[in-house]
C-alpha cells in the first residue's frame, strides 16, 4: 500500500479533528440555547397540578433515602412511579424549593435536545448524507424543537416532567435502533435495551406505549432499503401483545361510546372525533408559536359528529391523506415521511377516547420532535447552507419567545387573567383566577371574578364558583353575602361539606351559638369530624377558652385522613392561631413553619410568621417574608 504524502496525512488528521469539534460545538450551543430559553423559569413557583402532585403529596416527601422504596409503592405513583421517584429525589435534595425542580426539568429537556441531535445525525448518515451536512441539519432540527415556545408546558410546568421524562426514554429507544442498524449494537443488546427503555418510559407516562410501533415505523421508513427488523409473524405477535396490554389497561372493557364522561362535556366517541382537529391545532402552534397563542386551557368545543362542526370531517380526511402520502413517499423522502407519521403515532394514546381534557400543549412535546428535521431533510446541501442565516434568526426568535412564555407562568392569579384574555374556558379560568386571588388575600376581587363567570357556568364548575363567592365574602367580613352564596349552592346542589362547614363558621362569627351547634352536629353526622372540631375550637376561642380550642384542634388533627394534606393544612392553620391565643408563640411558630414547608404558597401562614417576627423585633426576617409575599402579588 502506497504511503500517504505528509500533506495528505495532515489533511486527514485535520478532517478527523474537525468533526468531533463540530459536534462538541453543536452540543455546547444546544445546551446554551436551552439554558438561555429556560433560565427565567428557575424563579417560578409551583402552580396548579404541581400543588396536589408535589406540594401536598406526602408520597414524594421522603425523610431519607431509605424511604424512596415507599414512594414507589404508594398509591399516588402506581401508574408513573419513575416520575414520582424523581420528585422524591428533588425533595430529598432541597425540600419544596421550586428552583431545584425546575432545574431538573431543564436538564431533562436539554438531554432530550442532545439525544435528538445525535439521533437525527445518525439517521441522516444512514440516508447517505455528507457527515458535515448531516451534523448541521441535525443541529438545526434539534434546536428548532428545543427552543420552540410550545414546549414550555412540558418543561416550565413542573408536574409535566412526566412527559419530558417519558420522551427521554422514548428517544433513547429509537436511538438504540439507529445504533443497531449502524452496526454498533448487537441484536441481543438492542432488544434488551429497547425493552428497558420502554419500561422506563411507561413508568414515566402512559403515552410511551407506542414506542415499539415507533421503532418499527422508523425501520420501515428511514431503513426501508434494508431487510425489515421484524418479519410478518413477529409483527403479528407484537400486535397481539400490544393489544393485550391495551385491553389490560382498559380494564377488560371498552367504554360506552355515547355516554358522556363524568364532569366532562363530551363522550368517548366525541373525543375521538375532536382530536384530529386538535392535532392540526398543535401543528399550527408548533409552526407559529407566538406566546399570545399559547394557553394552559382552551375553550375548545367538542365535535358532536363528522359534520358538527363541518371542519371535523375535513380534519380527519386531511390527516388520512397526509398519512397516505407520507407512506408512499417513504423511500423518496424517508425522514420527512417518518416525521409526519411519527407525529400521528406518538399522539395516538392521548388523542384517543381516553378520559382526558381535549387540549393540552404538553401532549405535543414528543410528537413534534422530528418535524423540523424532517422538513430540513428535504433541502439539498446547498439549500441547507443558504438557509442557515434564516434558521439562526428563527432559533433566536423562538428562544426569546420561550422566555416571554415563561414569564406568563409567574403568579397564579395573573396567569389566569392572561388566560382569560386569550380565550381560555371562561368558568375554568375564573375558578383558578379567583382561587389565586383568595390565597393572595384579594377577597373582593376574587368575588368579582367568580360572579362574572357564574352566569355561563354549569354543573360542578358552577358549584365551585358559588363556593368561592361564599368564601370570598366570608373572608371579607360580608356574613350576609356569604350566607346567601352558600344557601344558593345548597339549594342548587344539595348540602356539601364545604357549605355545612362555612355556614357553621358564619353562625359562629354572627354570634349564633345555637346555629353553630346545629352545623357541628350536621358535620359529625356526616363523618366530617375534623371540620366539626374546627368549629368547636372556634366556639371555644370566642368564649375565651384557648386551651379547649387547642385540645379540640389536636383532636381534629388526629382525625385527618392519611394523605389529605389540604385538610391537614387547614386544621394546622387554626391550631397555630389558637396556640398564639393561648400564649405559646414558639409552638405556633413551629406549626406555621410546618405549613409553609409543605405548602410554600400558604400566604396566610407566611403573613402570620411575618407578624410574629415584627412583634419579636426581627425586622430583617419580617422584611424577607414581606418581599416574598409582594413578589407573588400578595398584600402583606
Amino acid at each position: 500500500m502506497e504511503a500517504l504524502p505528509a500533506r495528505g496525512v495532515r489533511e486527514l488528521a485535520g478532517l478527523q479533528l474537525r468533526l468531533p469539534l463540530a459536534t462538541l460545538a453543536h452540543c455546547a450551543v444546544l445546551a446554551a440555547l436551552v439554558g438561555f430559553a429556560y433560565a427565567n423559569a428557575l424563579q417560578l413557583p409551583f402552580l396548579f397540578d404541581d400543588v396536589p402532585n408535589i406540594v401536598l403529596n406526602p408520597a414524594v416527601h421522603p425523610r431519607s433515602a431509605a424511604d424512596l422504596a415507599a414512594v414507589l409503592d404508594s398509591p399516588y405513583s402506581a401508574r408513573r412511579p419513575l416520575a414520582l421517584a424523581t420528585f422524591a429525589l428533588n425533595y430529598l435534595a432541597g425540600g419544596l424549593d421550586p428552583a431545584g425542580y425546575h432545574l431538573v426539568n431543564i436538564v431533562i429537556h436539554g438531554a432530550n435536545a442532545l439525544l435528538l441531535y445525535a439521533l437525527i445525525r445518525i439517521l441522516l448518515a444512514a440516508l447517505g448524507r455528507d457527515p458535515g451536512e448531516a451534523a448541521r441539519l441535525a443541529f438545526w432540527g434539534a434546536a428548532l424543537w428545543a427552543v420552540n415556545p410550545l414546549q414550555t408546558q412540558a418543561v416550565t410546568y413542573v408536574v409535566q416532567r412526566m412527559a419530558a421524562l417519558a420522551a427521554l426514554f422514548y428517544l433513547a429507544g429509537l436511538a438504540l435502533l439507529a445504533l443497531h442498524r449502524a452496526g454498533r449494537l448487537r441484536p441481543g443488546r438492542f432488544w434488551m435495551g429497547l425493552i428497558a427503555c420502554w419500561v422506563l418510559a411507561l413508568a414515566s407516562k402512559e403515552n410511551a406505549a407506542t414506542l415499539p410501533l415507533a421503532v418499527l415505523l422508523l425501520d420501515r421508513t428511514v431503513y426501508a432499503h434494508r431487510r425489515p427488523l421484524v418479519g410478518g409473524r413477529a409483527l403479528a405477535l407484537l400486535a397481539l401483545v400490544l393489544a393485550g396490554l391495551a385491553w389490560f389497561y382498559l380494564g377488560g372493557r371498552l367504554p360506552d361510546w355515547t355516554a358522556r364522561y363524568p364532569g366532562r362535556d363530551f363522550s368517548p366517541l366525541e373525543r375521538l372525533l375532536t382530536e384530529p382537529r386538535v392535532l392540526w391545532h398543535y401543528l399550527g402552534l408548533y409552526l407559529w408559536p407566538l406566546p399570545s397563542r399559547l394557553h394552559l386551557d382552551y375553550a375548545w368545543a367538542p365535535s358532536r359528529g363528522l359534520l358538527d362542526p363541518p371542519v371535523t370531517a375535513l380534519a380527519l380526511a386531511a390527516w388520512a391523506l397526509a398519512a397516505m402520502l407520507a407512506w408512499r413517499l417513504r423511500r423518496a423522502a424517508p425522514l420527512a415521511a417518518f416525521a409526519l407519521l411519527f407525529y400521528l403515532l406518538a399522539s395516538a394514546v392521548e388523542a384517543s377516547w381516553v378520559d382526558l381534557e381535549l387540549v393540552f400543549e404538553h401532549r405535543a412535546y414528543l410528537p413534534t420532535a422530528f418535524l423540523a428535521a424532517g422538513a430540513l431533510s428535504l433541502l439539498g446541501g446547498r439549500g441547507a447552507r443558504w438557509s442557515a442565516p434564516a434558521l439562526a434568526v428563527a432559533v433566536g426568535l423562538a428562544a426569546h419567545a420561550t422566555t416571554l412564555r415563561n414569564e406568563d407562568w409567574g403568579v397564579r392569579a395573573e396567569f389566569w387573567r392572561t388566560e382569560q384574555a386569550r380565550g381560555a374556558t371562561p368558568a375554568r379560568a375564573a375558578i383558578n383566577r379567583a382561587f389565586g386571588l383568595l390565597r393572595q388575600g384579594r377577597h373582593a376581587e376574587a368575588v368579582r371574578v367568580a360572579e362574572a363567570a357564574l352566569g355561563e357556568a354549569e354543573g360542578r364548575r358552577r358549584l365551585i364558583l358559588l363556593n368561592l363567592i361564599g368564601m370570598g365574602r366570608l373572608f371579607a367580613g360580608d356574613l350576609d353575602g356569604a350566607r346567601s352564596a352558600f344557601e344558593r349552592q345548597r339549594a342548587e346542589f344539595g348540602l356539601t361539606l364545604d357549605a355545612a362547614f362555612y355556614l357553621g363558621e358564619i353562625a359562629l362569627r354572627a354570634g349564633d351559638a345555637a346555629g353553630a351547634q346545629r352545623w357541628i352536629a350536621t358535620l359529625e353526622a356526616a363523618g366530617a369530624r375534623p371540620h366539626a372540631r374546627i368549629l368547636e375550637a372556634g366556639r371555644a376561642l370566642r368564649a375565651g377558652d384557648a386551651a379547649a380550642a387547642v385540645a379540640r384542634l389536636r383532636e381534629a388533627l388526629a382525625a385527618v385522613p392519611a394523605g389529605d394534606d389540604e385538610l391537614r393544612g387547614l386544621v394546622e392553620l387554626h391550631l397555630a392561631n389558637a396556640l398564639l391565643a393561648l400564649g405559646r408563640p414558639a409552638q405556633a411558630r413551629e406549626v406555621y413553619l410546618r405549613i409553609v414547608r409543605r405548602d410554600p404558597e400558604n400566604h396566610e401562614a407566611w403573613r402570620a410568621l411575618m407578624r410574629m417576627l415584627e412583634a419579636g423585633g426581627d425586622a430583617a426576617g419580617a422584611a424577607r417574608i414581606r418581599r416574598l409575599l409582594e413578589g407573588q402579588g400578595v398584600a402583606p
